[in-house]
């Protein structure tokens, strides 16, 4: 880093609390491109000034990496070789005049060799030039202080061989289809983009690349080109795309007030990005998993995500593009903003009640894993070394629900109001959460400072709760109490201010009206209370009846409710709780208790076996929601909680025990209700004739089909294998075709290789489904699995250049096949750490994203934490370790001798029930 932070060499780490103002400032920035494969040609003309809101004096030190320089002049005139000074990390000038000066230089790089996939490159076997600028790419690319508080103009030139790159782009405005000729096979285009941005935000692309165009008009009456480019053969996917970009431009006006800003907005996709796509101002840069994609090639989650992700990214053109971040230790005032811009988008499109469900499922399967680890941090971290080691979901998701609650806390009217204003105040400025939280808390009037701990501290909430009714004086008596483990920099923890949205549900299965003591009159049915302290109790009053309370509707908090409801309370919940996320949370919770009691009946040799009532209340689901309901809340309903969130509930994990378990669930499910499931599965087949569609009711339907289907291959039949297989030979969309071969995957029959080796045939041009089609077989339970992805690693369809395929493969082993990634001879740890050692030397981003399944190592048994151990460590000796992996390992390894952290005894609930 160059004048942003201080730099501590002892912890080798970066303090947020050192930031420092830079002392230089770039308000133009003109960029020439001579593009080559293998030695491209930037020339930048910088106008620089001192800042004056920062100290005086000092050299002019530029960040650059990978960076051969070939001439610098200041004012016009070659500088000296003594007036500046290169090294690895940066250009520095060391006189530079006290007035405004220009500053011209020249550097070659090669974008071919370029495999970190960071500035600028050309991806694996496409023939296309692409940036990647977030968060310090840009200094791949030429010298500059690449910081978000430098905002500057941009006007780039881009100049290209014309046959083999007809399409030169860059950010603002322009056709990218109109350039001048230079005569000597070469072609350029210029491109001005009027909004001051920071470097990270610079995107340039040229090929040639086959596009689809539209138009939008504005609600203030202004027509934007919409144009999106991808890959040869993926021409004819991205209709989807370019309607969810329309829907979205028109949500952000609708609900936030947003207008677009430019007179054209481009969207580019590749086959190798590091990321899911970039908000790049005006030109969005896309992971072509995550923009292509219909009927035939995509089901429905992935559509939905992709219309969720250009909404994510067309967003950030105001909550992070036109306001920005002051520096990357703020990366949630743009990143979780977003994102809960994206969910309410997301929400509004579909359905609210599942989009709660995913939230939440998510957000506990991932983030709940990262703050009970090694790398535990705030959504405002204070200390890194790595940026893009807190591209997490901390920052985004966790970050998300934070500002979620305070949104909550303001109401929908006064959240849009204060919206607005943050927007219109910091508009082309870089900014912090503080900002943020201060406009918020001014135009709510409310007092946000007990709020702001969220931004501090780190860890999951546990939150506790119990009940006293007294039926006297009709008052039931809720009390609620929270505490927050000690993280591995943080070991105290404060209370902190967050809105548990309630209901109390009466013995006929109907809410109460809620009124707290002290109300005049009968409140809503569902009540927000505000949780500030360790405890407080919060008295209702005009209760009629015995109660059960329902805590946490729609998730409104991300923290983790540690009491344990009785059996019959979840059964009560899963049949009568009228908050869709509350009742999923009961079917979720009872599941998941009864696949651990069955764990401990496996290691100990017993017979494992499901009660009646958790067979019965599956039974009422599946003859009552699944005939009148909606079909996709029953397949949520159904659906067993994942491993992931069952290691939460353990000391130490016996992956086999926990498998083997849910597995015989399914299995006891499917022999208590199989009429009923083989008669739901046909009722969800799709109508002959019927037109696709992504609709609550289409997608339910193939959800609960998918699922039904799921539980009849439970017995590893030879009929169950039959009707999977004839699913897949007649589906007509990729959810029903998928489904049906992840079915055949988890069954050891012939159909099962029959069907992979024909969806490899019938879609091995198109990369996005080859890698489902990897991560199927890196999920599969049979056979021997890591000698299976072995193999696929020298497949054609491998490379370990591309980041998709990495994930598709190498990750989905590692976080998706428990029972083959922990195999006792710690096989699998060896494979993992392998593959991060390679990445170091290829692409060192995606091996610090794959090496966080070792760094839970303290959730095993003792053999399988030394075997875990071993591999970090020879990770941690590879000569040259990218300092992002070091970082993770170090902090990992640092827990080394530290004692397995134990859980809470279960807490009674205080609900009751009539006999």
């Amino acid at each position: 880093m160059a004048n942003d932070f201080l730099f501590d060499p002892d912890s080798n780490a970066l303090d947020r609390l050192d930031y420092r103002p830079p002392e230089y400032l770039i308000d133009e920035t003109d960029l020439h491109f001579d593009l080559h494969e293998t030695e491209t040609r930037v020339k930048s003309k910088l106008t620089v000034r001192r800042n004056p809101d920062a100290p005086e004096g000092g050299p002019l030190m530029l960040n650059g990496e990978d960076l051969k320089l070939v001439s610098v002049k200041l004012d016009g005139k070659d500088l000296d070789r003594g007036d500046f000074e290169v090294t690895d990390k940066h250009l520095i000038i060391k006189r530079p005049p006290e007035q405004p000066f220009t500053l011209e230089i020249e550097n070659e790089i090669n974008p071919k060799e370029n495999t970190m996939l960071s500035g600028l490159y050309i991806p694996e076997q496409e023939e296309i030039f692409c940036t990647q600028c977030e968060a310090q790419g840009f200094r791949r690319i030429t010298y500059y202080l690449d910081r978000p508080d430098v905002l500057s103009t941009f006007h780039v030139t881009v100049e290209a061989d014309k046959e083999k790159y007809p399409l030169l782009m860059s950010n603002g405005n322009g056709d990218p289809t109109k350039t001048t000729d230079l005569g000597n096979g070469r072609h350029e285009i210029s491109w001005d983009d009027p909004h001051k941005k920071p470097a990270y935000l610079f995107a340039l692309v040229a090929g040639d690349l086959p596009y689809i165009e539209d138009k939008f008009v504005t609600r203030s009456g202004r027509e934007v080109e919409l144009r999106i480019f991808a890959p040869e053969g993926y021409e004819d996917k991205i209709d989807w795309a370019m309607e969810s970009i329309k829907k979205s431009m028109k949500w952000d006006e609708d609900t936030y007030d947003r207008e677009y800003d430019l007179d054209v907005f481009h969207i580019v996709a590749t086959t190798s990005f590091n990321a899911g796509a970039m908000e790049n101002k005006g030109l969005n840069i896309f992971n072509i998993s995550l923009l292509a994609g219909d009927a035939e090639t995509a089901t429905d989650d992935r559509l939905i995500a992709i219309e969720a992700v250009i909404g994510h990214e067309y967003f950030h053109n105001w909550s992070g593009d036109r306001v920005t971040l002051r520096d990357w230790f703020e990366l949630t005032l743009k990143e979780g903003l977003t994102v809960l811009r994206d969910r309410q988008f997301t929400a509004d499109m579909h359905s609210q009640a599942i989009k709660d469900i995913e939230d939440a499922t998510d957000l506990k399967a991932r983030q709940f894993i990262e703050d009970a680890g090694p790398t535990a941090h705030p959504i405002r971290p204070d200390h890194v070394a790595e940026f893009d080691n807190i591209y997490t979901g901390t920052i985004y998701e966790k970050g998300s629900h934070v500002l979620g609650m305070m949104r909550t806390l303001l109401g929908t009217e006064t959240w849009r109001e204060a919206m607005n204003e943050y927007f219109d105040r910091f508009d082309g400025q870089a900014v912090t959460c503080d900002d943020f939280v201060d406009v918020m808390q001014e135009v709510s009037g409310l007092d946000l400072s007990h709020f702001r701990k969220w931004y501090s501290q780190a860890g999951t909430p546990e939150l506790s709760y119990s009940g006293e009714y007294d039926a006297a004086s009709k008052t039931y008596r809720l009390t609620l109490e929270q505490e927050t483990k000690p993280t591995s920099e943080q070991a105290e923890k404060e209370a902190l201010y967050m809105p548990i949205s309630v209901g109390l549900i009466g013995q006929d299965g109907k809410d109460i009206p809620l009124s707290l003591k002290g109300d005049t009159e009968a409140g809503p049915t569902t009540r927000v209370l505000h949780l500030k302290k360790d405890k407080q109790v919060f008295e209702f009053t005009n209760v009629e009846g015995p109660v059960v309370p329902s805590i946490l509707r729609g998730f409104s908090a991300p923290v983790k409710v540690m009491t344990k409801a009785s059996e019959d309370e979840l059964v009560f919940r899963m049949k009568h709780d009228s908050d869709g996320y509350n009742r999923f949370d009961a079917a979720q919770e009872y599941m998941a208790k009864v696949v651990l009691d069955m764990a401990k009946d496996i290691e100990a040799g017993k017979e494992a076996k499901a009660p009646a009532k958790l067979l019965n209340a599956v039974g009422h689901v599946l003859s009552t929601d699944a005939k009148s309901g909606d079909k996709a809340f029953v397949a949520k309903m159904l659906e067993l909680p994942s491993y992931s969130i069952l290691v939460q509930s353990l000391e130490v994990v016996n992956p086999d025990a926990l498998l083997d378990a849910a597995d015989k669930l399914k299995e006891q499910i499917l022999d208590a209700h199989q009429g009923d499931l083989a008669t739901i599965y046909q009722a969800t087949i799709t109508p002959p004739g019927d037109k696709y569609e992504v609709t609550p009711k289409q997608v339910g339907r193939r959800a609960l089909h998918n699922l039904t289907l799921d539980y009849l291959a439970a017995d590893k039949s030879d009929e169950a294998a039959k009707i999977a297989k004839l699913q897949y030979d007649q589906a007509t969309n990729m959810t029903e075709r998928l489904g049906a071969l992840t079915a055949l995957s988890e069954l050891d029959k012939p159909e099962t290789q029959a069907a992979l080796d024909n969806f490899y045939d019938r879609y091995k041009s198109n990369t996005n489904i080859v890698d489902s089609w990897l991560g199927v077989q890196a999920r599969m339970d049979g056979g021997d699995g890591l000698e299976r992805v072995k193999k696929l690693t020298e497949h054609e369809a491998f490379s370990w250049k591309v980041p998709n395929k990495v994930r598709s493969l190498v990750g989905a082993f590692a976080a998706g096949n428990p029972r083959h990634f922990h195999r006792k001879d710690g096989e699998g740890y060896k494979f993992l750490a392998d593959a991060v050692i390679k990445l170091n030397t290829i692409n060192p981003r995606v091996g610090a994203g794959l090496v966080k399944p070792l760094l839970e190592f303290k959730r095993y048994d003792k053999d399988r934490q030394e075997l875990m151990l071993e591999q970090l460590d020879r990770v941690k000796a590879t000569p040259k370790l990218d300092k992002g992996i070091r970082e993770l390992v170090d902090k990992a390894l640092a827990t080394r001798d530290g004692a397995t952290k134990k859980g809470n005894e279960p807490k009674p609930s205080g609900g009751t029930l009539a006999a």
